[in-house]
């Protein structure tokens, strides 16, 4: 499966976070995210499992609830603001993804690459909306609407490091993904402004951030 997305994320450490328990975003940044909406599920905890790739920006490679998924960037990278205090780098991927079949062939062979593999455990707020009608909506996580984006508010733990994001990730065809963006951002920022200032120098991807955990 061939898929086509535009995100904007941002990462901050977690000092939230209690020995055994898992790390947490603010509390303030919990309540802004889930106010006004009456769709939004409780956080599901999954790990994802990163192939290590020193020095690489543009790729992501990982297993995931059975599947094998490769992301890569598709394009120059755009800063992007929406509205006062909400700025951030935005980037154009293709990911492919696998289903069980052959997840083990493409694990098995990575196994040997001598950096190896990170499990990042992840406990996810998302609310999701649709384009698919003549405005933009909320709708249930498990709709499946052909053009919109996610947004998602992530509790991470890797190792010892413990951080929070906040990502906007729109789908749809490549050629409307970065537009679908903006749309959903800008109604998502308009409508409540986030607690805290959202700035480009904490905005990049995940392998962006997998690579600052070496550093």
């Amino acid at each position: 499966m061939i898929l086509h997305s535009a995100e904007v994320r941002w990462f901050y450490p977690s000092d939230t976070f209690k020995k055994g328990s898992p790390p947490s975003p603010p509390n303030e940044v919990q309540q802004w995210f889930q106010q006004e909406s009456a769709l939004l599920w409780p956080p599901k905890e999954r790990t994802d499992r990163y192939l290590l790739l020193p020095g690489c920006e543009t790729t992501s490679v990982k297993a995931r609830e059975g599947r094998f998924e490769v992301k890569a960037i598709r394009g120059a990278s755009e800063t992007v603001s929406y509205g006062k205090g909400v700025s951030g780098r935005s980037d154009a991927w293709i990911k492919w993804s696998y289903g069980e079949q052959r997840v083990e062939v493409f694990i098995e062979a990575l196994e040997q690459e001598p950096e190896g593999w990170l499990d990042v455990t992840k406990w996810r707020w998302m609310r999701k909306f649709s384009l698919d009608y003549s405005n933009l909506v909320e709708v249930s996580v498990r709709d499946q609407p052909l053009q919109g984006g996610n947004i998602e508010l992530t509790a991470i733990q890797a190792s010892d490091n413990h951080w929070w994001t906040i990502g906007l990730e729109a789908f749809g065809p490549a050629e409307t993904v970065r537009e679908n963006l903006h749309s959903v951002a800008n109604h998502f920022f308009t409508k409540s402004k986030p607690p805290i200032a959202l700035h480009t120098t904490n905005s990049c991807p995940y392998p962006v951030w997998l690579n600052s955990l070496a550093e």
